[in-house]
């Protein structure tokens, strides 16, 4: 993925657990670029799919590689909206081809619910 093909604009939001005494209280705030629309520029490879077992039944999932400039805040368990759609992010790998990028391997959740700020 090269800077050329950071063709999308992404909202990339920071999760954060407010909950207390115990009680998970799952949020996400947005990390802003410093642009006016807070996006961040990325790139956005062909979704795939996989199959988990959860509960022993068979779970589909869909996934995609995102790819960001190293000086996104982006970390495991943040969330990227892009394109209309929210994905969870399960690893962040530096890229070392002189492009000074992350690789954002991310897994499609359709039950966040996250707004444009």
């Amino acid at each position: 993925m090269s800077i050329s093909l950071r063709s999308h604009r992404a909202l990339v939001y920071e999760y954060h657990d407010a909950g207390t005494e115990g009680e998970m209280d799952s949020t996400y705030l947005v990390r802003s670029s410093g642009d006016d629309d807070d996006a961040w520029w990325c790139s956005v490879a062909v979704p795939t799919g996989h199959e988990v077992t959860v509960g022993m039944k068979a779970d589909h999932r869909v996934d995609s590689v995102l790819g960001f400039a190293a000086e996104c805040p982006i970390d495991v368990h943040d969330a990227v909206v892009v394109d209309g759609a929210s994905y969870l992010v399960r690893a962040v790998l530096p890229r070392n081809y002189g492009t000074n990028e992350v690789q954002v391997f991310a897994e499609r959740n359709v039950n966040l619910n996250l707004t444009t700020p």
